[in-house]
């Protein structure tokens, strides 16, 4: 059987922006807050390399579906500070 969550799907609220991606088996997620500043220029400047990377969520591994109950097993995870 097919999983219902297989595909791109966008995340949206009222403070952060993403998508996650999933296939039969894994699963990959990438947040970050929507008011991130840009950067200035056409190149970010290290600074505004830095920023940008800090405000950045992200975490992949494998899922299970059961019933109506989705269990994520992480096997990568980064919340840059």
């Amino acid at each position: 059987m097919s999983s219902p969550l297989v595909g791109a799907w966008e995340a949206v609220s009222d403070t952060d922006q993403g998508i996650s991606v999933f296939t039969e088996t894994h699963f990959s997620m990438v947040v970050m807050p929507k008011n991130r500043q840009r950067s200035e220029g056409s190149e970010p400047t290290p600074e505004e390399a830095m920023a940008a990377y800090r405000g950045v969520r992200a975490l992949a591994g494998t899922y299970t579906i059961s019933g109506s109950r989705a269990t994520f097993k992480r096997v990568a995870n980064l919340k840059a500070t």
